[in-house]
C-alpha cells in the first residue's frame, strides 16, 4: 500500500502519461520514416526523413510538455507540504533529465534541417538527448 505522498506522485505521473505515450508513438513513427530504404522517398513536397525529423520534434515537444507539467505539479505539492522528500528529489532529477533530453532532441532536429547541417553536431545532440532519456528512466525506478 502506498503512503499518501507516493500515491499523489503516482497519480501525477499517470496524469501526464498521454503526453509521454504520444511522444513515444511519434518517436516510433519518425524512426520508421528514417528507415534507409524509405528515408529519401518523396512525400508532401519533401522526403520521409524530413517528415520524420518533424515528428521527432513534435514527440520531443510532447515529452517536454508532459515533464514540465509534472515538474510544476511536484514543485507545487512540495511547497504545500513544506519539505522535499528524497523521493521528490529523485523524481525531480528524472524530470529534469527528460526535459534536457527533449531540448537536445529539438536542437538536433533544428540542426538536421538547417542549410548548414552539421551531422556531427546533430549526432552529438541526439546522443546526449538519448543519454538524458536513459538517465531519466533509470532514476524513475
Amino acid at each position: 500500500m502506498l503512503d499518501a505522498h507516493s500515491a499523489y506522485l503516482e497519480r501525477q505521473i499517470n496524469s501526464v502519461a498521454p503526453w509521454m505515450l504520444s511522444g513515444g508513438v511519434l518517436f516510433l513513427i519518425a524512426s520508421i520514416l528514417h528507415w534507409p530504404s524509405w528515408a529519401n522517398n518523396p512525400a508532401l513536397g519533401t522526403t520521409l526523413s524530413d517528415l520524420g525529423i518533424w515528428l521527432f520534434r513534435f514527440g520531443s515537444l510532447s515529452y517536454l510538455m508532459g515533464n514540465t507539467l509534472l515538474a510544476f505539479r511536484l514543485i507545487k505539492n512540495t511547497q504545500k507540504n513544506g519539505a522535499w522528500k528524497k523521493s521528490d528529489l529523485k523524481t525531480m532529477a528524472a524530470i529534469i533529465s527528460f526535459i534536457l533530453g527533449s531540448l537536445f532532441f529539438i536542437a538536433g532536429g533544428i540542426i538536421a534541417q538547417s542549410s548548414t547541417a552539421d551531422s556531427q553536431l546533430m549526432g552529438h545532440l541526439w546522443l546526449v538527448g538519448s543519454s538524458s532519456f536513459a538517465l531519466g528512466s533509470m532514476l524513475s525506478f
